[in-house]
């Protein structure tokens, strides 16, 4: 577990300790994403993507915040 506020925020000592770098360097190494389930499996990757896909109107690979708004039905909201 990388982060263990469970806030969505990875800290620098999280991020050192975790073995995320070693998982992206066995994805790399593994012609077989599915075989390192460390993290989340190809599947998984394409339902996210395919989300991000639809979010980006403009179809550049960056998430306006308009576009991001519209996310789970324009619930998230700027801080103030």
């Amino acid at each position: 577990m990388a982060n263990r506020k469970y806030d969505y925020k990875m800290s620098y000592r999280e991020f050192k300790r975790s073995n995320i770098l070693k998982s992206l360097f066995d994805i790399e190494a593994e012609p077989d994403i599915n075989l390192n389930p460390d993290f989340f499996s190809y599947e998984d990757f394409y339902v996210i993507y395919i989300r991000f896909w639809e979010l980006d109107n403009d179809h550049d690979f960056q998430l306006s915040r308009e576009e991001l708004s519209k996310y789970s039905g324009y619930t998230s909201q700027e801080k103030h």
